[in-house]
C-alpha cells in the first residue's frame, strides 16, 4: 500500500571527513570576516566598508583558488557539469558564511543589508569558475576521446593496412 521502500541499511554512517585544503580556507575567511568587522570599531564607517569590501574580496579569491585546486585534484572531465557546479558552489558558499558570521560577531554595523550583495558576488564566483573548470578541464569527457584525434584522417589505426592513405 506504502509503495517500495528500501531495505533497512545495517551499516553504520561513516564520519564526515573534512578535508585540510578546505578547512585552511575556512579558517582564513573567519580572519578576513573578524578584520572586516573590527574596522567598525576603529575606522570611519566609509573607511570600515571599504577595509571589508577589501577582505570579502580576498574571501572569493580564496574561494576561487581552492575551487581551481579542487578540480584538479579531483580531475572534474571536461562537460562534467553537475560535477563542476556542485563543486565549486560548495567550496564557495561556505566561505562566505564563515566571513559573514566572523564579521557581524566582530562588530560589522549595517552588514545584514549587504548579505544579498555579498552571495550575490559569491554566486557569480562560483558560477563562473564552475563554468570555467568545466569547459577547460584537460581531463577529456570521454575516456577514449584522447586517442581518437591523434593520428591523421583517413588512416587505419589497427595496423592492418586497409585503411591506408595512397
Amino acid at each position: 500500500m506504502g509503495g517500495s521502500r528500501r531495505p533497512a541499511d545495517d551499516r553504520p554512517a561513516e564520519p564526515v571527513t573534512v578535508s585540510p585544503a578546505f578547512l585552511i580556507p575556512l579558517g582564513v575567511s573567519a580572519v578576513l570576516g573578524v578584520a572586516g568587522g573590527m574596522a567598525f570599531r576603529w575606522a570611519g564607517p566609509e573607511q570600515a566598508w571599504n577595509i571589508l569590501t577589501a577582505a570579502f574580496l580576498w574571501t572569493l579569491i580564496a574561494a576561487a583558488g581552492t575551487t581551481i585546486g579542487r578540480f584538479a585534484g579531483e580531475r572534474v572531465r571536461r562537460g562534467n557539469w553537475r560535477h563542476g557546479m556542485r563543486l565549486a558552489l560548495t567550496q564557495s558558499f561556505p566561505l562566505t558564511t564563515v566571513f559573514v558570521l566572523a564579521a557581524a560577531v566582530a562588530g560589522a554595523r549595517g552588514l545584514f543589508a549587504a548579505v544579498p550583495v555579498l552571495y550575490g558576488c559569491t554566486l557569480v564566483v562560483g558560477l563562473s569558475v564552475g563554468a570555467l573548470g568545466v569547459l577547460t578541464s584537460p581531463w577529456s569527457a570521454h575516456k577514449g576521446a584522447r586517442a581518437g584525434a591523434q593520428g591523421r584522417a583517413g588512416e587505419d589505426r589497427t595496423g592492418s593496412g586497409a585503411g591506408e592513405r595512397k
